[in-house]
């Protein structure tokens, strides 16, 4: 149950760090696949 917690954290804070270095577009893809990455093992999972 952790991990459902903590994949969202991860991905605000690589959109953060990525804006703030000027790559956003590249954080909003990462955040993006992180995400989309949790959606996956809930649908796994259930």
């Amino acid at each position: 149950m952790f991990g459902f917690k903590l994949l969202p954290t991860i991905a605000a804070v690589v959109l953060g760090a990525g804006i703030a270095t000027g790559n956003g577009r590249g954080a909003l893809i990462a955040a993006v696949g992180i995400l989309a990455l949790q959606w996956v093992i809930g649908k796994v999972r259930s």
